[in-house]
């Protein structure tokens, strides 16, 4: 990292000229993190940015961006920054600088570095997120102890998955016992579960995850695009509430972590055209089939970790992405009485609805939702510069789903059928 970034100040200090110092400069952040920055003092002002390398280190190292570029695009991000540089004139006046405070928590424990350098107060007993690397160790050990069992085995296979897809996909089935002893397991092989998504400390202080009757499936390891284990789906064997699938997690529980709703990819960063999906397993079963890269959302609305995992896949190479949500996003909203159980109950049931063109509110505002997850993500590529098409399949003469083969997945499956002669 030193050498890095003695090369990106020196072309910085060509392009910036006298009057200004290029220096470096690490900042402690959260859970002991050290971020290795460079930061850029005009000496005309009081209050001087710090850009940060991290994500530049990846593209360099593959040989996607020179140091020119790097300190180009670091010199753009100085020029666009929108904070006022006379700020620190200001510091003092309360109704100025309020809007700019913020309150973060954070883990006392993991920490203790950083809060000797700032104002704190102790707050309830929180776990903060494990690093990527931390979770990964525990999940893979975790799942190591675990087995899958034959009818989630079969359910894999009867889905299109071959027998070394699915070991290589790491799939287990939910433990139905003994959280506890597997939980200390964990802890003696070296394993942190403070922090990691589904561990928390139950009423007698002791370690275990959450599991339940309800949450009993198959475990879908959910990996970042370095292929570590960050997460976990679990596909229920008994859906519920309209779900068919939870994440592991154990928010709201002493000493929990939330999910965070991850990006699963499936398949290695680097291809020019990437395809978006919703859910683990679905974009699991899509590169199977296809050999192709799928980045997979939880849902089409849950995009919030939608642009970063973009930005590094635009630096790892990417230049398109394929929208490939389910197609109920073009799903027909006539009112036809199948919507879900509770139809029977809507006052449009018992009119004739064979004969006349009743639209369904339900499905009118289901479509309208996966929609705007689909415009979403098309103006998260536009915004990040990445060319964007929708991918569609199985529609009807009115442009609308025809209400046979749902998910990118199930239409790859179809295809593959259909090659091998077994669907005429």
């Amino acid at each position: 990292m030193d050498k890095f970034r003695k090369e990106v100040i020196k072309e910085l200090e060509n392009v910036f000229g006298d009057g200004y110092q290029v220096l470096p400069y690490d900042k402690l952040k959260n859970n002991e993190t050290t971020l290795h920055g460079i930061c850029i003092h005009n000496e005309n002002e009081r209050i001087s940015p710090v850009l940060y390398l991290e994500e530049y280190v990846l593209p360099y190292a593959a040989g996607k961006m020179t140091v020119k570029e790097i300190a180009a695009e670091m010199l753009d991000k100085y020029c666009m920054g929108d904070m006022p540089r006379n700020i620190a004139d200001h510091v003092e006046d309360f109704q100025m600088m309020k809007d700019r405070v913020r309150i973060k928590v954070i883990n006392y424990g993991a920490n203790t570095r950083r809060l000797q350098q700032v104002p704190h107060r102790r707050f309830l007993d929180l776990a903060m997120p494990a690093p990527d690397h931390v979770r990964h160790k525990t999940y893979s050990t975790f799942f190591s102890m675990l087995v899958l069992a034959d009818t989630h085995r079969k359910n894999l296979l009867k889905r299109g998955f071959t027998e070394q897809q699915i070991e290589e996909n790491g799939y287990k089935s939910t433990p139905v016992f003994g959280y506890k002893k597997l939980t200390e397991r964990l802890l003696a092989a070296g394993c942190t579960v403070e922090g990691v998504p589904g561990f928390y400390q139950d009423k007698d202080g002791e370690w275990t995850i959450h599991f339940s009757n309800k949450s009993s499936g198959f475990l879908v390891p959910v990996r970042n695009m370095d292929g570590l284990i960050v997460g976990a789906q679990i596909r229920l064997d008994h859906p519920y509430d309209g779900r068919k699938y939870i994440w592991l997690s154990s928010t709201n529980f002493n000493m929990g972590t939330s999910s965070g709703s991850p990006v699963h990819l499936a398949g290695s960063p680097g291809e020019k055209t990437i395809f978006i999906t919703e859910g683990p397993l679905k974009g699991d079963l899509a590169h199977a089939l296809s050999g192709r890269i799928f980045g997979c959302v939880p849902g089409a609305n849950q995009y919030a970790n939608l642009p970063p995992f973009l930005r590094e896949m635009k630096q790892m190479g990417t230049q398109s992405v394929y929208e490939a949500y389910d197609m109920d996003k073009l799903l027909k909203t006539a009112c036809r009485g199948d919507y879900n159980e509770k139809c029977t109950q809507c006052e449009n049931y018992r009119k004739d609805w064979k004969q006349k063109d009743i639209s369904c509110e339900k499905k009118c505002v289901k479509r309208q939702n996966i929609q705007r997850g689909c415009q979403k993500l098309t103006q998260i590529c536009r915004e990040l510069g990445l060319s964007v098409k929708t991918l569609t399949w199985d529609m009807d003469g009115d442009g609308d789903w025809a209400e046979h083969v749902k998910g990118v997945d199930d239409y790859l499956y179809d295809l593959e059928q259909k090659k091998q002669g077994q669907i005429s």
